[in-house]
């Protein structure tokens, strides 16, 4: 579900969100949260915080770059691979899935060869 179709939902349903620094809290009718809304909330939850208090955000990651589809699957399996390295060295999420990007675009992305 869109963050546009989430919002339509929660209107037609009477769901109001708010923002409590970094949790969201609902106000709805019995029965209303169902398991989609309340994954669909989930997945949006920076984007609804964002909005909610008033920050903006920079561009998400994704959309990820279009040739990213055009990629073999053992280079896609490299830059998850790498994404995740760098994950798990500290990078945030999306940041090591965007420098994961760059470096395997540019021949680096490989951790035997990047000499990590």
């Amino acid at each position: 579900m869109t963050l546009t179709e989430l919002h339509a939902r929660l209107d037609r349903l009477g769901i109001t969100l708010s923002a409590r620094g970094d949790r969201l809290h609902f106000e709805a009718p019995k029965g209303s949260m169902t398991p989609e809304i309340k994954a669909a909330l989930a997945t949006h939850k920076p984007a609804l915080l964002a909005l909610l208090s008033g920050v903006e955000q920079p561009a998400p990651w994704p959309p990820r770059p279009a040739e990213l589809a055009d990629w073999p699957v053992e280079r896609r399996e490299e830059w998850g691979r790498l994404a995740n390295q760098l994950e798990d060295e500290g990078t945030p999420f999306p940041e090591s899935e965007r420098r994961a990007f760059d470096q395997v675009k540019a021949g680096t992305g490989d951790l035997r060869r990047a000499g990590r």
